[in-house]
């Protein structure tokens, strides 16, 4: 299974790449944000872990946009939310 990793500090990436790679998942780290929704288009990963700080975007914009990809791709979409990561209306 293809998991990506979204995560700005590399020690934490790291950390959460080694015990992913320990179950034998394949495992894709970015540590910048740029083209973050381009590389999941391209890479297709069956999960993305990705802290809530990772992208400039708020938090409902960034799940919409991988919303239409994940549809598009018919694959899954599952959340952990707080409420830090949508915007105050």
């Amino acid at each position: 299974m293809k998991v990506m990793i979204c995560e700005e500090n590399p020690d934490k990436a790291k950390v959460i790449e080694d015990l992913l790679n320990v179950y034998k998942f394949k495992v894709i780290t970015l540590t910048e944000s740029l083209n973050f929704v381009k590389k999941v288009q391209e890479n297709k990963p069956a999960v993305v872990i990705i802290n809530e700080k990772f992208t400039k975007k708020p938090g409902d914009i960034m799940l919409n946009q991988l919303q239409q990809i994940l549809l598009a791709q018919k694959l899954r979409l599952f959340l952990s939310l707080k409420k830090t990561m949508l915007r105050k209306y």
